[in-house]
């Protein structure tokens, strides 16, 4: 196993990011987007503990009343050299887990599909 990186940020999104503003066009909002200090994974997706009885469902989880779910995109990982491209390309002005990933890894370089195909495993403490 190596070790690629460090994770920096988890987050859920608490609905779509992408909001209609017309009937043809549509926008971008990230404030769905919420930065959480644990997550539970499970295999419909990722959860929030809030509390004892409360909890945050990711968009993408199954069980979301508003599930985006689709085979496969349950939980996605981005990294930060990801980031600094999309930046040179967007703008400076884009900040890390505004595209959305349910979990960010701090890494020195760029890090492809292939890089990952043999699966990726979370070390906590």
């Amino acid at each position: 196993m190596d070790m690629i990186g460090t994770v920096v940020r988890l987050q859920v999104q608490t609905s779509s990011l992408k909001v209609e503003a017309s009937p043809r066009r549509q926008r971008y909002d990230p404030t769905p987007i919420v930065s959480i200090p644990m997550v539970a994974l499970a295999e419909g997706g990722m959860i929030a503990p809030r509390g004892p009885e409360q909890s945050v469902v990711d968009v993408h989880h199954r069980i979301h009343p508003d599930s985006k779910y689709r085979d496969g995109n349950a939980v996605s990982i981005l990294f930060t050299p990801h980031y600094a491209a999309m930046r040179d390309h967007f703008g400076s002005h884009l900040e890390d887990g505004i595209a959305g990933e349910s979990i960010l890894v701090e890494t020195g370089s760029m890090v492809a599909l292939g890089d990952l195909e043999r699966g990726v495993t979370l070390l906590t403490a």
